[in-house]
């Protein structure tokens, strides 16, 4: 699978302004893609955890430096056993958003695909 990357960038430059700002780019759709970043040399901070009917998503919490961030994944429930196992670092393809949830608002990446750096293979989805 062919992954578009617009820019790589550390967690740390993806705030919650950053993300606004981002946000004034679109309205988003075919014509118009969302952004997508890589960032290189992440790791887990906690377990993967799956989620949804069957298990079918997966949430995960990634750490660069000193920044953590989380992360989820839609139909990608397989990718929490593969990426505990792995350990990590690795490089993963993400699009930033704002999640909304009882009155807070956090930082939220939408995984689209990642590589282990141990061995540069892709995930095959």
């Amino acid at each position: 699978m062919l992954v578009r990357i617009d820019a790589e960038v550390c967690l740390n430059e993806i705030t919650k302004q950053s993300v606004r700002e981002l946000d004034c780019l679109g309205p988003f759709g075919q014509e118009n893609p969302r952004p997508q970043f890589v960032a290189t040399r992440v790791q887990l901070a906690e377990p993967p955890r799956t989620m949804g009917e069957g298990g079918r998503h997966i949430s995960l919490v990634f750490q660069q430096h000193n920044t953590k961030i989380r992360a989820i994944a839609f139909g990608k429930g397989e990718w929490a056993s593969q990426m505990e196992e792995d350990g990590g670092p690795f490089s993963i393809s993400f699009a930033p958003g704002i999640n909304r949830f009882r009155g807070f608002e956090n930082v939220q990446l939408q995984l689209k695909d990642w590589v282990s750096e141990k061995s540069k293979a892709p995930v095959t989805s």
